[in-house]
């Protein structure tokens, strides 16, 4: 969990002026624990800075917030073609890419639309009850 910038400012403050980490948690009212101002102390004594470095790793190329508001909008508007696989072929993605968008970061429900044809008024008379159970009917 990141903390505040303004807690770390604070805690450098009351560094500089001499006292230890356990009187800087104390005096932030346990809000940090000790072991993390050790830590921001140990890289303030190391780099000078106290502010995180960025973090090394492959970076996002699938799912960028660029694509995540372009699938988003493909929802939101009129268009018509809004089945995964015809969002994948227009973005030029994968299938499984475009579905992550849609449950991870739009928390929406993936489904198929089944149309099922409906009775006419004097075909109703030729409908089969429903049975429920495993034997024969």
């Amino acid at each position: 969990m990141v903390k505040s910038h303004d807690l770390r400012d604070v805690a450098l403050a009351h560094y500089k002026n001499g006292k230890k980490a356990p009187e800087i948690a104390n005096a932030l009212a346990n809000k940090v624990h000790r072991s993390t101002i050790h830590r921001w102390l140990r890289r303030y004594k190391k780099s000078g800075s106290i502010n995180v470095k960025p973090r090394s790793g492959r970076p996002r190329t699938g799912r960028t917030k660029k694509f995540i508001n372009q699938v988003k909008r493909r929802l939101d508007s009129n268009i018509r073609r809004k089945s995964l696989r015809t969002m994948a072929t227009d973005f030029k993605s994968s299938i499984s890419t475009i579905k992550r968008v849609l449950n991870i970061d739009l928390n929406k429900k993936c489904y198929r639309k089944v149309n099922v044809q409906q009775l006419k008024e004097d075909q109703n008379q030729y409908e089969r009850p429903v049975v429920i159970g495993l034997g024969r009917t």
